[in-house]
């Protein structure tokens, strides 16, 4: 099956996972000095010693290389990958163009309808939205998204 050169989110399950698992680290590790505290019902923790030398100067080191590596992942793979999808879909959007005139908000239409059905168009949403598109415009308009947007 075709595969669409989409979008791809900026935070990954990996990324998630350990944006949730960095301050869970720093919290486990600040219980570990507490020696004077209550836990209420609710749930609620009360700590009955001085913390504040605890959070004056926290090492924010782990955090720093984190957020870097999100930054360098974002620039070196999710960027590149963006841009190309932007490129083919300006591609696409100027052959048509070049084959119909059409509204450029009924050729982004076009495009995400076919993006949406896999490479096709689906038989509702051209009498719904292309009825004035015949068959063999709609064959070869969908050819040259497919040939742009999918590899």
């Amino acid at each position: 099956m075709d595969r669409i050169k989409s979008r791809i989110p900026f935070l990954t399950v990996r990324q998630g996972i350990v944006y949730f698992i960095k301050p869970l680290h720093f919290c486990l590790s600040l219980l570990q000095h507490l020696n004077n505290y209550e836990l209420s019902d609710d749930g609620i923790l009360t700590v009955n010693e001085a913390t504040d030398f605890f959070y004056k100067y926290i090492d924010y080191s782990n955090f720093a290389e984190y957020l870097f590596c999100c930054i360098e992942e974002t620039i070196d793979i999710h960027l590149q990958k963006e841009i190309g999808f932007l490129l083919n879909y300006d591609q696409t959007k100027f052959s048509i163009q070049n084959i119909i005139d059409m509204p450029d908000r009924l050729i982004d239409l076009f495009i995400r309808c076919i993006i949406q059905n896999h490479a096709s168009l689906a038989t509702t949403k051209q009498l719904r939205f292309f009825e004035c598109l015949n068959d063999q415009e709609v064959k070869s308009l969908t050819e040259i998204v497919k040939q742009n947007m999918f590899t």
